[in-house]
């Protein structure tokens, strides 16, 4: 059910940054890409906001 909840909000902003913003489909994705591995970096304690 989380998972289900997350997956639709996520569509929901991609589409809505797409609507807006105008830009390509490969910067819409590096977008999104760079910020699900700023998430996962900050969840597991390591990358360029410092180390655990």
């Amino acid at each position: 059910m989380i998972g289900e909840a997350v997956r639709g909000c996520y569509v929901d902003q991609v589409e809505y940054i797409r609507e807006v913003s105008g830009v390509s489909e490969e910067q819409l994705h590096r977008c999104f890409g760079h910020a699900l591995l700023g998430h996962f970096a900050l969840v597991v304690g390591t990358g360029p906001f410092g180390a655990p």
